[in-house]
């Protein structure tokens, strides 16, 4: 008997074959032949059916597939750093090899494509999957038709791209930085600055701005282009000199400073009181990430805590879904707002 011109015969049969029948990936067949939880239903049985089939008897090199195939995963990092990153990778890196992969953790430079990066990965390291931290919302259909293999976005989203074709796990992050926006300008604040960062096209920061400009449409407020301030990275350091440079050239016309991340705050911060600023009676420090930074330093700064543990569990698990044969499907989470010390009502109303 033959199955689309496979002999049943197993010695000419191998798992790859199986999969390839199938429609999966190795691993997927893998999992079938080990009984793992984790492969949809129809999968399943569409396997043992072909296996069934083929009478295929799987021997002690397919069973130990992960170690004469590739068992990589690959964790593509951009805007290493921004430290907010650490703990999730962490968390993403212990549950991948708890599932027997291996992690190939790569830095992507902040004006890099990382999909045309994440593409080079997958040919020379040959990965089952990729795990995106960070980088642009704006990659299109065909843009991610150009990955091979199952991947998941932590920590950002598609906004111009069919949801069918690709995973993530985020929060909302227009809609998060509007309720920071909301609640400082709910304290009677309306010169409001903005650090963020100088590059900001197409990133996570783009958005943050995006919420920021929602929330003062909102309340009536105008816009005013001179209360950005650019850093040059998420580093505290850059957020040190960006506000340090701004007040030096005479910028000082707030009374809140919303700074896009917990490094940028602490920078930011640490500027204001080197220049005699009282924080919060003279101005107002607010950061975004909920980083641990923000809890040990003295104010203890406000900051919109984006589950990271969460994200981290939520990405992984969707990401060996997809390797399954499950679905794509994006994944919003809500920040938290954790207020410290850093904040109040400005001197003048």
């Amino acid at each position: 008997m033959k199955l689309n011109g496979l002999n049943e015969n197993m010695s000419t049969v191998t798992l790859k074959d199986i999969a390839k029948l199938a429609g999966v990936g190795p691993s997927t067949v893998s999992r079938v032949i080990n009984g793992h939880p984790e492969v949809n239903s129809k999968t399943r049985e569409n396997i043992l059916r072909i296996i069934d089939e083929v009478k295929f008897s799987p021997n002690s090199n397919a069973r130990n597939l992960k170690i004469t195939d590739s068992n990589n995963i690959a964790v593509l990092v951009k805007g290493i750093s921004n430290t907010f990153f650490a703990p999730i990778i962490e968390k993403v890196e212990k549950m991948i090899v708890n599932e027997g992969y291996s992690v190939v953790l790569q830095q992507v430079n902040q004006l890099e494509n990382e999909i045309l990066f994440a593409t080079r990965i997958i040919n020379e390291k040959k990965v089952n999957g990729v795990v995106f931290l960070g980088g642009s919302f704006l990659w299109n259909s065909e843009d991610i038709g150009r990955l091979t293999v199952p991947f998941v976005f932590i920590t950002t989203t598609l906004t111009y791209c069919d949801k069918g074709i690709f995973s993530s796990v985020c929060i909302d992050d227009v809609s998060e930085v509007k309720r920071v926006t909301d609640y400082l300008i709910g304290l009677g604040h309306k010169r409001i600055a903005v650090l963020v960062w100088e590059a900001q096209d197409n990133s996570v920061a783009e958005l943050r701005l995006e919420g920021y400009k929602k929330s003062l449409k909102a309340n009536s407020i105008d816009y005013d282009e001179k209360l950005l301030i650019y850093a040059k990275s998420y580093s505290m350091e850059a957020g040190f000199n960006a506000v340090n440079d701004a007040l030096n050239s005479g910028r000082n016309d707030f009374t809140a400073v919303f700074a896009i991340s917990d490094n940028l705050a602490v920078g930011a911060a640490r500027a204001l009181k080197d220049s005699g600023y009282s924080i919060p009676d003279d101005i107002s420090v607010f950061g975004f990430d909920g980083q641990d930074i923000s809890l040990y330093y003295d104010p203890v700064i406000s900051t919109m805590k984006q589950p990271s543990d969460e994200m981290a569990v939520c990405g992984v698990q969707q990401l060996f879904s997809l390797m399954n044969g499950n679905t794509n499907k994006q994944v919003f989470l809500e920040g938290v707002m954790m207020l410290g010390e850093s904040c109040c009502s400005p001197k003048t109303l």
